[in-house]
C-alpha cells in the first residue's frame, strides 16, 4: 500500500503542476488543436487516476463508446478530464463508485462524471476562480475555473447536478462543431 500511496502522490502532484502550468500559459499561448480519439484518451486518463481511486477504495466504472474523435488541444482536453477525475476521486465517499460515460447523441457527444459525495452547497459559485466548496479537502480552487474557460473556448456546455441522494454529476455536451466525423 505504501508504494500505491507514493504512486498516487506523484500522480496527484503531476496533475496539480499541469494545472498551474496551464493557468500561467493559457492567456499567452495558443495551444495546437488536433484530431484526437476522445474515447482512447479518456480511457488512458482513467488508467492514470485509477491508483488514486484504489487508495481511497473508490471504484471507477466507465461506459465509453468507441472511436469518438474531437478536434481540440490535447493540453486543454487533458485539463478538462483530469480535473473532473481528480475531483470525483477527491470528493467521493469511500467505498463508493465513480461513473464516467461518453457517448454520441444527435449533433453532440455527452461526457459525464458522477460520484457519491457531500452535496455541493453552492453550484452557482463552483466555477469561480479560487472558490472551494469544501475547504477541508484542499486544492486551490482553480480546477473548475480552468474547465469552464476551456468549455467556453470550445463551446462545450456544462451542467453540474447535486441531487438529494448525494449523487454529484458533471455533464459536458460537446458540440458537433468540434467532433470529427471521418478521422483520417
Amino acid at each position: 500500500m505504501a508504494v500505491k500511496r507514493a504512486q498516487g502522490g506523484v500522480r496527484n502532484l503531476t496533475s496539480v503542476y499541469e494545472s498551474l502550468e496551464y493557468c500561467i500559459k493559457h492567456k499567452n499561448v495558443q495551444f495546437k488543436r488536433e484530431d484526437l480519439n476522445l474515447s482512447q484518451f479518456l480511457r488512458y486518463r482513467i488508467d492514470f487516476f485509477t491508483v488514486l481511486a484504489e487508495i481511497k477504495d473508490v471504484q471507477i466504472k466507465s461506459d465509453i463508446e468507441d472511436n469518438i474523435f474531437i478536434h481540440m488541444s490535447k493540453v486543454e482536453l487533458q485539463r478538462l478530464i483530469n480535473n473532473n477525475l481528480s475531483n470525483a476521486i477527491k470528493y467521493a465517499k469511500e467505498h463508493t463508485q465513480i461513473t464516467i460515460k461518453l457517448y454520441l447523441r444527435k449533433n453532440c457527444a455527452i461526457l459525464s462524471f458522477s460520484n457519491y459525495g457531500n452535496p455541493i452547497e453552492n453550484i452557482s459559485k463552483i466555477f469561480r476562480q479560487y472558490y472551494r466548496d469544501d475547504h477541508v479537502k484542499g486544492g486551490f480552487g482553480l480546477g473548475l475555473s480552468i474547465v469552464e474557460n476551456i468549455c467556453r473556448i470550445y463551446h462545450i456546455s456544462i451542467q453540474a447536478i447535486s441531487d438529494d441522494d448525494n449523487l454529484i454529476t458533471f455533464i459536458y455536451k460537446i458540440p458537433d462543431t468540434i467532433l470529427v466525423k471521418n478521422p483520417s
